[in-house]
């Protein structure tokens, strides 16, 4: 998965018949594949919006 951006991957769990694997970007993305009883993957793209637009969806600071 390094080559497509994401860091080392991280074994959450690695039991005879029942494994996961979590992987994460630097934007906050990330998949996570299991098995078990099924087979299951899972994966989120984080933020990309550029910063200036991140900062006008900020809540006002507190007072």
């Amino acid at each position: 998965s390094r080559e497509y951006g994401f860091a080392a991957p991280e074994t959450v769990v690695s039991r005879p018949s029942d494994h996961q694997v979590v992987g994460s970007d630097r934007f906050g993305g990330g998949y996570r594949f299991g098995t078990a009883k099924n087979t299951v993957i899972n994966g989120s793209t984080g933020c990309h919006l550029p910063q200036a637009e991140k900062d006008k969806q900020a809540p006002p600071p507190a007072r």
